[in-house]
């Protein structure tokens, strides 16, 4: 014969295992009773494992067990040292790990776990909801280009965290000005350029950025800023006469830190504005070359003296025009002594 159960008791799980027996009669004629022993009906258990992304186990993640309808039915389960988190006693039905609390240094994964007891099976049932759930940590990226949306390779950014301190450096944007930044715990942090590209200003503004406590699985990635711009430096003076009035024509050549000149030439404009731009950091001087006219005529004298510019390595934002104030023109004398 077979002992087969048709019914679990409510709330456990039906052991579909056979029980065979034989029954035989004594010599005698008696038929014996035959013990069956033990059976025992069971309740379920589920398991995961709790990783981080490199597959390292975590340990100190906590979760709950809902049921089908919601209901917390466990909480408080933590993961082990093995990273195992282990849920026992459930009856048949469907269930779900969900995250409560995350391990330290990584985002709460919100993403829900299922799993189900089944309603019957042979012997101990326990369910491996999920043998690598994992916990990330944030990663942020910014897009460095010119004022002209050139992109610009070879930026070089530290990340620094709310009290300052410095969480990674070296960290260099890439021929699409990509600049990446991973492994990164929740908080309030900051990129801060400290190398600017090859004939670029380094610009000193911050920019900040946050990576949340949580996701729904793998965390996007936080985009910064839509870009974040080198500029290089510019100067401009405005060219006057002795009563103040502007002067157009004004010849000006730009010469580099060694007094060598650059192809570089601007005319005074309507307004006597002479505006140099498109200038790596470093040390220029600048000479009037040829005076402006005044009716045709050359009656202005060349002011020829050579004046010292520096364009700073370091600033925060746009500098837009750094402006050096009037360079003054004389017209000419002459005089004879009437003896």
């Amino acid at each position: 014969y077979q002992l087969v159960e048709t019914k679990a008791p409510a709330g456990y799980v039906l052991d579909a295992t056979p029980i065979r027996f034989v029954v035989r009669q004594k010599d005698n004629g008696q038929i014996p009773n035959v013990d069956l022993g033990d059976k025992i009906n069971y309740k379920g258990a589920a398991q995961l494992i709790k990783k981080s992304e490199t597959g390292q186990v975590l340990a100190g993640a906590e979760f709950k067990v809902v049921d089908a309808k919601g209901q917390t039915v466990q909480a408080g389960l933590k993961s082990n040292q093995q990273g195992q988190v282990t849920v026992e006693n459930l009856a048949p039905g469907n269930y779900q790990f969900v995250e409560t609390k995350a391990p330290t240094g990584y985002l709460l994964n919100t993403k829900p776990v299922s799993f189900t007891i089944e309603a019957k099976y042979q012997g101990k049932q326990t369910v491996m909801a999920n043998d690598n759930f994992v916990n990330y940590r944030g990663s942020a990226e910014l897009v460095k280009e010119n004022k002209t949306g050139q992109k610009l390779a070879g930026t070089e950014f530290k990340v620094v965290d709310a009290q300052g301190k410095t969480v990674q450096t070296g960290l260099t944007s890439n021929a699409k000005g990509i600049v990446k930044v991973t492994d990164l715990t929740p908080g309030d942090y900051q990129f801060i350029e400290t190398k600017a590209p090859t004939g670029y200003l380094l610009n000193t503004d911050p920019v900040d950025f946050t990576i949340k406590n949580q996701a729904n699985g793998k965390p996007s990635v936080v985009q910064v800023a839509k870009a974040f711009i080198n500029y290089k430096g510019a100067f401009q003076i405005v060219k006057i006469d002795t009563s103040f009035h502007t002067l157009k024509g004004a010849e000006f050549t730009l010469y580099d830190s060694q007094k060598k000149p650059l192809n570089k030439k601007v005319i005074s404009d309507n307004l006597g504005v002479v505006k140099f731009t498109d200038l790596a950091p470093g040390t220029y001087y600048y000479q009037e070359t040829k005076a402006p006219k005044l009716d045709g005529q050359h009656d202005y004298v060349v002011n020829d003296s050579l004046i010292k510019v520096v364009i700073p390595d370091k600033f925060a934002g746009d500098p837009q025009v750094f402006k050096l104030g009037y360079f003054q023109n004389f017209k000419g004398k002459a005089a004879i002594t009437k003896i």
